[in-house]
C-alpha cells in the first residue's frame, strides 16, 4: 500500500520543496519508491519511524493520540498511520513541501506522479503486476507463515466477469467498449 497526502507541513520545515518525504515499514518498497524517485527527478527522502517516535502519541485520555507535538511532528504523524499499516508493506509519501509551486509560478507540481508511474513501470517489468508476486492481492493480507489459497488465484466474482473487489478484466473492459 502506498498512499500519498499533505500530512503535515512539519514535512515543509523538514524538506522544503525539493523533496517529498517518504516513510515505510518495509524497506525493498523504500528503495523501489526512492530509485524511482531518483530516475524521474521527483526525488524523495526516507524519514525514520523509530520506535523513540511512539511514545509521543500516549495518551492519558485514549489508546493513543493522534498528534504527537511540535517535536518531529512529520515523524509522529506518519508513526500514527504506521501503527494501521503493520500487517502489509506500507509506505507514505508527504507531498506538503513538493505538492505546490509558490511565487510567480505558483500552482501544483503533479509530484508524485512521475515518480508513481516509473514505479508502476518497474513492477510490470520486472512481472511481479499489480499485486506482487504471482498476481495475488491477497499474499500481502494473509498473516505470516499462512498456507496460500488452493490454486493462488483470485475467486472471481459470481458470473465469472471481473477480478476480487468487482474490477472487470481487461478482455472484458475491451468487450464492453466495441461500440454495437
Amino acid at each position: 500500500v502506498v498512499d500519498i497526502a499533505t500530512l503535515t507541513g512539519a514535512a515543509v520545515i523538514a524538506l522544503g520543496s525539493p523533496a517529498t518525504a517518504l516513510y515505510a515499514n518495509n524497506d525493498d518498497l523504500a528503495s523501489a519508491l526512492l530509485e524511482a524517485g531518483e530516475g524521474t527527478g521527483d526525488r524523495a527522502w526516507r524519514m525514520p519511524l523509530w520506535e523513540a517516535y511512539q511514545k509521543q502519541l500516549k495518551s492519558n485520555f485514549a489508546d493513543m493520540a493522534n498528534i504527537g507535538g511540535r517535536e518531529a511532528g512529520s515523524v509522529t504523524a506518519a508513526c500514527l498511520l504506521a501503527r494501521f499499516t503493520k500487517a502489509y508493506p506500507w509506505a507514505h509519501l508527504d507531498i506538503a513541501g513538493s505538492a505546490w509551486r509558490t511565487g510567480a509560478d505558483k500552482g501544483a507540481t503533479g509530484r508524485p506522479v512521475r515518480l508513481l508511474m516509473r514505479y508502476l513501470e518497474a513492477r510490470c517489468a520486472q512481472g511481479l503486476g499489480a499485486w506482487g508476486r504471482g498476481d495475488d492481492p491477497h499474499r500481502l493480507l494473509r498473516p505470516a507463515g499462512a498456507a496460500p489459497r488452493r490454486s493462488g488465484t483470485v475467486r472471481r466474482p459470481a458470473g465469472g466477469e471481473g477480478r476480487a473487489g468487482g474490477a472487470a478484466s481487461l478482455a472484458t473492459l475491451r468487450r464492453r467498449s466495441r461500440p454495437g
